[in-house]
């Protein structure tokens, strides 16, 4: 993937998201991003919106493997919430 697709996409996985927000992140993405959030945000780490606010401060640096999943678990969401 080129660096301008994976700036983009992450900018659009990180992007405000009421609907999606309110229900966390999926199993999936919680395991593919747990390193990741260990990492940067081991001080919030079991608080759910500051949590989610450093990941989205650190998306630059998050692993390959975190940004797939998410991106993944994403396009799930918006299909279901479309009703396709």
């Amino acid at each position: 993937m080129g660096k301008l697709r994976v700036v983009i996409t992450t900018m659009l996985l990180f992007a405000n998201a009421p609907a999606f927000a309110a229900s966390g992140p999926s199993p999936a993405v919680r395991q593919a991003c747990m390193d990741d959030a260990r990492r940067f945000c081991s001080s919030v780490l079991f608080q759910p919106e500051k949590r989610r606010d450093c990941m989205r401060a650190h998306r630059m640096q998050l692993s390959e493997r975190c940004r797939t999943a998410a991106i993944e678990d994403r396009m799930q969401r918006m299909q279901k919430a479309g009703g396709n």
